[in-house]
């Protein structure tokens, strides 16, 4: 494979792991894209065999001492990937992510790789009675297989709530002086107390218990675990960024202004390229979200009241119930990572001072990364409506994110071509292969932001 020098470069170093939620997600993005190179190889084997090229470098021409493959990969480190896609090399056009889920002996799933989280296949659930006046035996027929351990009942006497549990046993639990007796078969959910004295008037029973959903047959499938291999499709498609140079022009430029004009052409189909990868990632997770959206009413304060500040507060307070969100999406502990908002919510989050969280950045482009609130990444995109957002989940181990990047070529020149109606022209081009999908709304949570009359009011 050929070595790129700019893999071992401070630059690259310094830019991956600034774009990357940790080392651990730099260091598997770095793999990735080693592994895209090996590709650019074989595309240069198959010239070679056409003799499409009459030096085969030219495959990889030399601007300002970068080479086009070096300055795509710089392209993905500096795109949006970083902080709400996984990326993965692929081995075709037409290729399949790879994931994992840790799933039962009988197949029903533990913890998957994408989406929510389910334990053993089992869900919380309840009963609640009224308790007759006079009455001291309680007989409750649940008619379910229940999981041992897993009883929380509350008995209710008069105004005082007593809590009652299983001890894996068979036995009910309770204070003293409370019950004389009380049993649960886990087999049928027949539960039996009986009162110490007589139940009091508005008495009543509540019961939470975890319903065991596999039968007694397949409780040795339901103790063991293994993991099995998944794989979601994605397409990449090949993107051409095009451009002509008039030779008598390009000369005269350089000879009068110093500038290089080839080399400022290419420099403008770098930027494209950064933009695409941005615009199919955004579109992946705003045109395939599935789910509610969360509102964040600002209206009734007023600006010219002074309530600025209590405004950001209570910014910052909705933010904490869309990560509030995201968690019961997937009964996982998680928060937001990133956030992709918006002209308008980008505006509000760089109301933040420094001192409240916000670090802005002033490179890059329009859509792209405007800064960081509180160590989280805030993405402008200008698709997005003026004050929609999506919280973005991505682990810290880069393993599972709401949207993919798969790459199969990094940017490749194709060669030159004269123009024979105008001998003083040619035109050539850039061509990289690369494919966004989106893998699942449960790592995302869309928000829309109501704001004051008179925010931003310009006089």
């Amino acid at each position: 494979m050929r070595k790129i020098n700019f893999f071992s470069s401070n630059d690259y170093l310094k830019t991956i792991n600034m774009s990357s939620l940790n080392k651990k997600v730099a260091s598997q993005r770095d793999h990735v894209y080693q592994q895209v190179m090996s590709n650019l190889n074989m595309v240069e084997k198959t010239a070679r065999k056409l003799k499409m090229f009459s030096n085969i470098s030219d495959i990889e021409a030399t601007m300002s001492g970068i080479t086009l493959s070096e300055v795509s990969i710089k392209a993905y480190i500096n795109s949006i990937a970083g902080f709400v896609a996984i990326e993965r090399p692929l081995s075709q056009i037409q290729d399949n992510i790879v994931y994992k889920d840790v799933v039962t002996k009988s197949g029903t799933n533990i913890a998957p790789f994408l989406g929510a989280w389910n334990p053993r296949n089992r869900a919380d659930a309840s009963h609640t009675s009224n308790i007759t006046t006079g009455e001291t035996n309680i007989s409750i027929a649940l008619n379910k297989l229940i999981a041992p351990k897993s009883l929380a009942i509350a008995l209710k006497l008069n105004d005082n709530i007593y809590a009652l549990s299983d001890d894996g046993n068979g036995n009910i639990l309770a204070p003293g002086g409370i019950i004389s007796a009380g049993t649960i078969d886990y087999a049928t959910g027949d539960v039996d107390i009986t009162l110490a004295s007589a139940a009091p008037a508005k008495s009543s029973i509540t019961i939470k218990y975890v319903e065991d959903k596999l039968s007694e047959s397949d409780a040795e499938k339901a103790s063991r675990a293994k993991i099995v291999t998944k794989y979601m499709p994605i397409t990449a498609n090949i993107n051409t960024y095009e451009y002509e140079a008039d030779l008598i022009a390009s000369a005269i430029a350089e000879k009068s202004l110093g500038s290089d004009v080839i080399t400022e052409l290419k420099d403008s189909v770098y930027d494209e390229q950064l933009l695409a990868i941005n615009n199919k990632l955004v579109d992946s997770i705003k045109l395939g979200y599935t789910g509610n959206t969360l509102k964040i009413d600002l209206s009734t304060f007023s600006i010219s009241s002074g309530k600025f500040d209590s405004l950001l507060k209570v910014f910052n307070s909705g933010l904490v119930s869309i990560n509030s969100a995201l968690a019961t999406k997937t009964y996982k502990t998680v928060s937001a990572t990133a956030y992709l908002v918006g002209s308008g919510l980008s505006d509000l989050f760089g109301s933040f001072s420094e001192d409240q969280g916000w670090v802005p950045n002033y490179t890059g482009f329009v859509n792209g990364l405007v800064g960081f609130y509180k160590g989280l990444a805030v993405i402008r995109h200008l698709s997005l409506s003026s004050y929609e957002g999506f919280a973005i989940h991505k682990t810290p181990d880069a393993q599972m994110a709401p949207t993919a990047l798969g790459i199969f070529l990094p940017a490749t020149d194709l060669p030159l071509i004269g123009n024979y109606g105008k001998v003083n022209e040619v035109a050539g081009g850039i061509y990289s292969v690369d494919g966004a999908v989106l893998l699942t709304s449960d790592l995302t949570q869309r928000f829309t932001v109501t704001m004051p009359s008179d925010w931003m009011t310009v006089s």
